[in-house]
């Protein structure tokens, strides 16, 4: 299922990338209409909604749920990454780190957001930096990583990192050569340039809502859990392979997408019947989003030190209700 649900995915970024091209060779060739402009604003919103899928999709095939064959599940996985420059042997030894150390100084993968060692006034440049550029200031962080001798990667890992993000790098100095010859530079924008500098930001800012503020280390008060209510919201969380049940998916990382459900409710029940705490729960992203948008502007106000605990337990209900 989920090796089908990525195929399918990968597969409807360049068709919806070529019929929005269409649209706007049309829109140059004959005119801009009311109907064309709205035309490629729909299609924007889709693409840009796929290639934020698509950082769901390398999350995924991370913990190798893409497949239940493990040479089909690296293939989506480094498919999945290739759009969004996300360098997938560097993005999974961060991923290990963050599951490891949720939020707290060890967790590489968050930086700046997690309590970092930075001082207060850069870590607030940082987060600023983060807030407003999203995906590209996570890769420009990522890409230091690499480069700097001084960082806390193991060298083999900075190696093999440098080596697939020039290997990508020449991949899609193709592919933009060859969609630019054949297209136009403004359908490449569209359909490539705006989408996934979109998409990537709204990765950072799902993140943030699913971390920041929140505890340190591997309990539930470490992340933000979103529950679907009706229908249309439980197919939308399937597509995005399940994620809002986050805290679940740290307890046992092994569950894959398609099982975080059900395996939420068996795992809440257990929990609430030995008496352990459960993780904060929302009624949708927005919800989320309006609990963590205070934490998040006192820091960047510098109101609150870093590796003070931003949210204290008690205090996240009483933060929605």
């Amino acid at each position: 299922m989920a090796a089908l649900h990525s195929i399918l995915h990968l597969t409807a970024v360049p068709v919806l990338g070529v019929v929005t091209a269409g649209v706007v060779r049309s829109a140059f060739a004959s005119g801009l209409t009311a109907g064309k402009a709205l035309a490629i604003v729909l299609l924007e919103g889709l693409l840009c909604f796929l290639y934020f899928g698509l950082g769901l999709m390398f999350h995924e095939g991370a913990h190798g749920h893409l497949g239940r064959n493990r040479r089909l599940n690296e293939i989506l996985f480094n498919l999945s990454c290739l759009p969004l420059v996300v360098v997938p042997s560097l993005f999974r030894f961060l991923h290990r780190h963050h599951h490891r150390n949720p939020n707290s100084p060890e967790d590489w993968e968050l930086c700046p957001e997690a309590s970092g060692p930075l001082p207060g006034p850069a870590r607030r440049r940082a987060l600023w930096r983060l807030v407003v550029l999203g995906g590209i200031e996570r890769g420009r962080i990522q890409q230091r990583m690499i480069s700097d001798p001084r960082s806390p990667l193991p060298e083999s890992v900075r190696r093999k990192a440098r080596m697939e993000l020039h290997l990508m790098g020449i991949v899609l100095v193709g592919f933009a050569g060859c969609w630019m010859l054949l297209f136009g530079a403004t359908s490449y924008l569209l359909v490539y340039g705006v989408p996934a500098i979109v998409g990537s930001w709204l990765l950072v800012w799902l993140q943030l809502v699913e971390h920041f503020g929140m505890e340190q280390g591997l309990r539930p008060g470490a992340t933000r859990d979103v529950l679907p209510h009706g229908r249309f919201q439980s197919f939308l969380y399937f597509l995005l392979f399940n994620v809002n049940y986050h805290a679940v998916h740290h307890a046992d990382a092994s569950i894959p997408g398609r099982s975080l459900p059900s395996a939420h409710d068996a795992w809440i029940e257990d929990r609430l019947e030995r008496g352990l705490a459960v993780p904060f729960t929302f009624p949708s992203y927005f919800a989320a989003f309006r609990q963590m948008v205070p934490i998040l502007f006192r820091e960047l106000r510098g109101d609150s030190s870093p590796g003070k605990k931003l949210l204290e337990p008690e205090k996240a209900e009483e933060a929605v209700g």
